[in-house]
Parts: structure tokens; C-alpha cells; sequence
């Protein structure tokens, strides 16, 4: 769709706008929790609401990859990521503030109030051997009167070129899934991790 707006015949240069489709949205309709998302460069499959579990999903993306690979044709992978965005409750009030359950915290400095509405936090962090980068954002969600709820996502990226559906494409998940995990198991205290065990 292109948009032209002329105002007065004696402007030479008239104020033109355009758009284009830059990728599909494909969803299984209500009351499904997945979706597929596909941009120039770019597949990603989304497991929203009710997790379906990793397995489930690494399976099941293996073979919308396949698909995608066999309609689209083999191209050359340059990145790959898996991103969780975990929402948190706890019950209110804390007893020792948000040490009780999140160590990736705020530092409020002295003589500020402590009592907090809302932060925003993110780190980004390579694995030990700087293979992997791990983005961890940090913030408050929609505090109802007796529970705090906490978004914890995190960001695992693999930059690296791989050959289509390689063996190593597919190991690479497993790796960036495990530091995906001790990024959670990292942010959070024995306390909070054992309410979700």
C-alpha cells in the first residue's frame, strides 16, 4: 500500500509513505498456545500461556524447521536463541524485601526510600567460554492487592554460522538451553525456586 498526500500543486516534493509486509504471524486459533512468526531472515516458534515443556517444543520446532527448510529452500544459519519469559509470584508482604526471593536486584543507595513500585533491570552476560550471550531482564509485572509478580526473561544467543539442519545447529540448542537454566537458577534464592519446584 503506498500513500501519496499533495497539498498544493507548487510543492515539488510531495510527502509520500509506504508499507509492506515484513513477515506472517501463524497461530492455531483460540484457546492454542503456539505460534510460528516468520520475517525476512527469520522463523521463530512461540510456546505461550501453558509451557508444553522442552522436549515437546525442541521436537516439535525440529519439524517446522523442516517444513520451513523444504519450502522456503536450505539457507545458512548465522544465530540461534531461546528466550523464556518467566512471570513469578509471591505472596505479599515480604518479610525481607525481595532478597527473599531474587538475588539480581536494584542497588537503592542510602537515604532513598526502600519501599519500591517498580524497576527495570537487564544484564547481558557471555558464558565462561564466550560462545553463548545471555540477556536477563528483570521487572515488576501487575502487582494484585496480595501477590508481587516478578518477569524474569531471559535471552540466550548463539552467534555463529551453521550449516542447515547440522548436527551442531541442533546441539547448539541443548547448549543454550542449559545456560538458559543456570541464568534462572542464578537469579533466583533456594526459597523462590523451591515455590516452583
Amino acid at each position: 500500500m503506498t500513500l501519496e498526500v499533495k497539498s498544493d500543486a507548487n510543492i515539488k516534493n510531495p510527502i509520500s509513505t509506504s508499507h509492506k509486509h515484513e513477515g506472517f504471524l501463524l497461530s492455531c486459533g483460540a484457546g492454542c498456545n503456539k505460534s510460528i512468526q516468520s520475517k525476512i531472515g527469520q522463523l521463530s516458534f512461540h510456546n505461550t500461556d501453558s509451557y508444553i515443556g522442552w522436549e515437546n517444543f525442541y521436537d516439535e520446532f525440529k519439524k517446522i524447521w523442516k517444513n520451513y527448510c523444504e519450502t522456503v529452500g536450505k539457507m545458512d544459519v548465522t544465530q540461534l536463541g531461546v528466550r523464556y519469559i518467566n512471570q513469578l509470584y509471591f505472596d505479599l508482604p515480604l518479610q525481607n524485601g525481595f532478597e527473599e526471593f531474587l538475588k539480581f536486584l536494584p542497588i537503592i543507595p542510602e537515604g532513598i526510600n526502600r519501599s519500591v513500585n517498580n524497576f527495570f533491570i537487564q544484564l547481558n552476560v557471555p558464558n565462561e567460554n564466550n560462545t553463548l550471550t545471555g540477556i536477563i531482564t528483570e521487572t515488576l509485572g501487575i502487582l494484585p492487592k496480595d501477590k508481587l509478580q516478578v518477569i524474569l526473561d531471559l535471552n540466550v544467543i548463539k552467534a555463529k554460522d551453521f550449516v542447515c539442519n547440522s548436527n551442531e545447529m541442533w546441539a547448539s540448542f541443548n547448549d543454550i538451553r542449559n545456560f538458559k537454566n543456570h541464568l534462572f537458577f542464578k537469579s533466583l534464592t533456594d526459597k523462590a525456586i523451591k515455590q516452583y519446584e
